[in-house]
């Protein structure tokens, strides 16, 4: 994972650092919705791990694992830049005697789904196929859309952020979103194979 900044009081900002905030901030909300509903989606495929051996599904779990690594790690890491902006912030409303308009640092709420080892080897009925292929979809729509809102910030953020250390921020969100992609394909694939099977048991 490429590192976001070096410094962030040597970052160069266009305008006020207040559209730096904003920005970083709404940067750090989408992206601990995306872990969120990445770790929803988990507790509602991983409960079927041991009855569910197929390969397909096998390699969607090998990914979603993967992918739960990257976004709590990197939600991690955005927030606590969130908070270094908003920290940097408070110094210059300080010294400008503004500190009743200072803002407050997003708190980090992500939680991570634990899996219950006794619901693990829960049996995969077409019913809850049902459920799994609606939960995929509505997971990769969603998940799509907040991929390309995330990556249209980083974009917006250039015209504010601009020194070097803006490339280490950009590779490190270009990083998080191919990650994304890539699992919402896999996603894909699973889903693919899964309708198919509904279909043959419904026929």
């Amino acid at each position: 994972m490429k590192r976001l900044y070096e410094n962030i009081e040597e970052i160069n900002i266009k305008g006020s650092p207040a559209e730096l905030y904003t920005a970083v901030t709404s940067m750090d909300m989408t992206l601990q919705s995306i872990a969120e509903g990445t770790e929803h989606l988990f507790g509602i495929v991983a409960k079927y791990n041991a009855s569910n051996q197929g390969a397909q599904y096998s390699k969607m779990m090998e990914k979603i694992y993967q992918l739960r690594d990257t976004l709590l790690r990197s939600s991690e890491e955005l927030n606590i830049m969130q908070n270094e902006v908003v920290a940097f912030m408070n110094k210059v409303f300080r010294y400008e005697d503004m500190s009743e308009v200072a803002p407050r640092p997003n708190s980090y709420m992500v939680q991570k789904t634990t899996l219950n080892i006794e619901n693990s080897g829960t049996s995969f009925v077409l019913s809850d196929m049902l459920d799994v292929e609606s939960a995929l979809s509505e997971y990769s729509e969603a998940i799509y859309s907040q991929a390309v809102k995330f990556n249209e910030e980083k974009d917006q953020l250039a015209s504010i952020w601009n020194d070097a250390q803006y490339k280490d921020f950009s590779e490190f969100v270009e990083s998080v979103c191919k990650e994304i992609i890539d699992a919402l394909k896999v996603f894909d694939e699973y889903r693919t194979t899964l309708a198919e099977k509904i279909k043959e048991l419904q026929s």
